[in-house]
C-alpha cells in the first residue's frame, strides 16, 4: 500500500505541462493531414484520370484538323 504522503507525488509526476501537450500538438496535426491527403488523392483519383484523357481528347482532335488543313493547302499549290 502507497502511504498518504507519496500520494501526492504520483499526481505531481504525472503532470507533463503545456510544453508536453504543445509539442504532441504538432505531429498530430501532421499526421491528420497525411491521413486527410491520402483519402482526398483516392477520392480525386478518377477526376484526374478524366480530365487527362479529356485534354488528350481534345488535342488529338485539334492535330488531326490542323494536319487535314495542312494536307489541304499542299494538295491545292
Amino acid at each position: 500500500m502507497i502511504p498518504i504522503p507519496f500520494e501526492c507525488f504520483a499526481m505531481i509526476l504525472g503532470y507533463i505541462g503545456p510544453g508536453g501537450g504543445i509539442s504532441l500538438f504538432g505531429p498530430l496535426l501532421g499526421v491528420l493531414f497525411a491521413v486527410i491527403g491520402a483519402f482526398a488523392m483516392i477520392a480525386f483519383w478518377p477526376i484526374r484520370i478524366l480530365i487527362k484523357r479529356a485534354r488528350t481528347a481534345g488535342n488529338a482532335g485539334l492535330g488531326n484538323a490542323q494536319l487535314s488543313e495542312e494536307s489541304k493547302g499542299k494538295e491545292e499549290g
